[in-house]
């Protein structure tokens, strides 16, 4: 699969999410971004750069200076989602430069899955170091009100509610019966050790031949398949570590060895575990700023 092909099996379609973050900037005037923890927006042409990256003039101005350059970075690579992944609700964040944001994760099944970032918008005042330029464009922004924004969250927590939905894993269904939702939620919290659908089955209640049916109705893939899916998914988060030996990735997700993690990775994704990596790197790099995979 070519790279500009490259779609996650896991995070709501493309498609989806730019016409949901148009819609927003539509309904409230206001740019809206999409921050996932791999990199499948910078690669999709439903996706143009203001959808993934600030490319407001502000933003810019201060991304125009080395120094507010690395702070950008840091923000985005180091704080962002550990702050979600510890909050998992919305939150307003001030940036270094004195700006503030309205940030909303989208949780499917208690995976975060990525998060929406409306704003910025201006506070009382600047921080002190910004460059000139991007001070006087300060102003420009709009306004942080409090009524205004309580309207706008519960605005962007519909459309992260309905974006959940949309996981491209269950080909855009959402699984109704809560046993269903029951057995997803063990899978993933089992991806380290052998599955079957008998043990998942017993796990919810259900007659093995009633479970498979209904799994497959409701999810739109069979129970074999959606294991290696999320166990897939979940290599792609652990491979966009450089750090993570490919062999311990392989082994704590239910692997047999490393070559059979190898080939089915590449058999989901068109790429070896090593080229998805380099190729994670090439897009970190390629994009600077706000782009690395973890975070953009």
């Amino acid at each position: 699969m070519p790279p500009e092909q490259y779609a996650p099996s896991v995070f709501p379609p493309p498609r989806a999410v730019a016409e949901a973050l148009r819609y927003i900037r539509e309904l409230t005037g206001i740019p809206c971004i999409w921050k996932t923890v791999t990199c499948w927006q910078q690669g999709d042409p439903a996706f143009s750069e203001d959808l993934f990256h600030h490319c407001n003039p502000f933003c810019v101005a201060v991304k125009e200076d080395a120094g507010c350059l690395e702070k950008c970075k840091f923000e985005e690579l180091e704080v962002l989602f550990s702050t979600i992944e510890r909050e998992r609700k919305p939150y307003f964040r001030r940036c270094h430069a004195g700006v503030i944001e309205l940030i909303v994760p989208v949780i499917y099944l208690g995976q975060v899955e990525g998060c929406l970032l409306l704003g910025p918008f201006r506070s009382p005042k600047a921080e002190p170091g910004i460059p000139n330029k991007a001070s006087r464009l300060l102003r420009h922004l709009p306004k942080h009100e409090q009524e205004r924004m309580t309207g706008m969250q519960a605005l962007l927590q519909t459309v992260a509610s309905g974006l959940a939905g949309l996981s491209s894993i269950s080909a855009f269904k959402q699984p109704t019966d809560t046993r269903i939702t029951k057995a997803i939620a063990y899978i993933r919290g089992h991806l380290e050790v052998p599955l079957s659908a008998n043990e998942v089955a017993r796990h919810c209640g259900m007659s093995v031949s009633r479970f498979t049916h209904l799994f497959t109705q409701l999810t739109g893939l069979s129970f074999s398949r959606y294991v290696i899916e999320l166990r897939i998914e979940q290599a792609k988060r652990l491979l966009i570590d450089p750090n993570n030996n490919k062999a311990e990735i392989a082994l704590g997700l239910g692997f047999s060895d490393q070559s059979h993690f190898s080939n089915t990775f590449k058999r989901i994704t068109g790429r070896t575990p090593g080229a998805f990596q380099t190729w994670v790197k090439q897009h970190s790099e390629s994009h600077g700023d706000q782009s690395a995979p973890t975070v953009a």
